[in-house]
């Protein structure tokens, strides 16, 4: 998984396991399935103050943005400029027809870099699908590229010249 430029996982947490993510025994059952399109969740398909790309599928079209200002931190699954999903605190959304593309897994992975730290899910309980969804980024996390692992870096050094070198 490639991340926008701009955008990168903290150096602390690029090796955070499962554990660190749902905690030693979350409870997982359909009890803690959402409806992320019931009233509660409104706020979240309305809103429009959104990051630059965290993260895009350039075959798909979907794209990941966090949302500014909102509280608890929030990312977006977007495709054509529409909201098809969030994660929120912990719990995951995806609109039906956008399922089964691996996306809850990348959204928080997406969460973790907006918000530079672990979302505050190790107290919660998951659906089987939101379990899997933690358990697949935390398989993820330390393959996340960024930009400083991609690009060639180009360092004036002061001389009129330029070293390039490649972060490994």
């Amino acid at each position: 998984m490639q991340l926008s430029s701009g955008f990168r996982i903290p150096k602390h947490l690029q090796n955070a396991n499962l554990k660190a993510l749902v905690g030693a025994a979350p409870p997982v059952s359909p009890f803690f399935s959402i409806d992320g399109r019931s009233e509660y969740f409104t706020r979240v398909f309305e809103w429009d103050d959104f990051t630059a790309p965290i993260w895009i599928d350039q075959e798909e079209g979907y794209s990941i943005e966090g949302l500014i200002g909102y509280d608890p931190v929030c990312v977006g699954l977007r495709i054509a400029g529409n909201v098809v999903g969030f994660y929120l605190d912990g719990g995951s959304w995806i609109d039906v027809e956008h399922r089964g593309k691996g996306l809850s897994s990348k959204m928080i992975i997406c969460a973790i870099a907006f918000a530079g730290k672990l979302p505050r899910s190790q107290e919660k309980g998951f659906s089987e699908a939101g379990f899997a969804a933690h358990a697949a980024a935390a398989r993820l996390l330390p393959n996340v590229r960024d930009d400083l692992y991609d690009h060639a870096a180009v360092i004036e050094n002061g001389l009129g010249t330029s070293l390039r070198s490649i972060a490994m």
